[in-house]
């Protein structure tokens, strides 16, 4: 799976909120207002997209001491930018799924929440029991139906999706970055959790019965 790069303020390129195809973004500087306080300017700038020529509109404050920008957020489309859920996706994981990518942009703290309840049903789907995320997890790894890579990526959703609940060790400044990451892992443990599995059952179907029937007879346990 390809890394997924989010939509950023000022961003040479990254998948269009429109036409979802990474494309380059040709920023313009559209309007700009001096705010309340003189130490700072509200610029909006359009970022259109080469593909399919439409543009994003984006908000941003110019800090004039040290012209920096601070709260630089996409205000159209109402996206948030976070990646597409998985074709093969359980529709009641996608449900989740979704939910949480609509509610991020204003709490990524509930879209997290979201996301570690919907894991919580795909471990269900990949043989979990679904009472306990860290029990179905172990169960998985020692079954060694998922990889540890996998897990791993399923233990990082369960303990963010914990401290978005109750208060641990991530601070806030580190948990927005963390939080938009959850979506591509999710994405990731039902790539290598579903549709891999599905692509080589789909492969093995297509062989030649007899060596396909001889391969079976093969892996089944003998019987003593």
């Amino acid at each position: 799976m390809s890394e997924y790069v989010a939509p950023t303020f000022k961003g040479k390129a990254f998948p269009c909120p429109h036409c979802k195809i990474s494309s380059h973004m040709i920023w313009t500087d559209i309007l700009h207002s001096r705010l309340d306080s003189e130490d700072y300017t509200l610029y909006t700038y359009s970022a259109t997209c080469s593909h399919c020529n439409q543009c994003s509109i984006w908000n941003s404050t110019l800090v004039l001491a040290d012209y920096s920008h601070i709260n630089s957020i996409m205000i159209y489309p109402d996206s948030s930018g976070v990646p597409l859920p998985s074709k093969d996706m359980p529709s009641d994981v996608k449900q989740d799924y979704i939910e949480a990518a609509c509610i991020y942009p204003k709490s990524p703290r509930g879209a997290v929440a979201l996301l570690r309840l919907g894991l919580q049903k795909l471990c269900m789907h990949l043989g979990g029991e679904g009472k306990n995320i860290n029990a179905d997890l172990a169960k998985l790894a020692e079954d060694e139906l998922v990889s540890k890579k996998l897990i791993r990526s399923a233990d990082i959703i369960r303990i963010v999706g914990n401290n978005a609940v109750h208060p641990g060790t991530i601070s806030d400044d580190d948990f927005d970055d963390v939080s938009f990451k959850l979506f591509a892992l999710i994405n990731m443990i039902v790539q290598q959790g579903i549709t891999e599995p599905k692509e080589v059952d789909n492969m093995f179907g297509s062989l030649p019965e007899g060596p396909r029937q001889a391969a079976e007879n093969r892996d089944k346990p003998k019987s003593k």
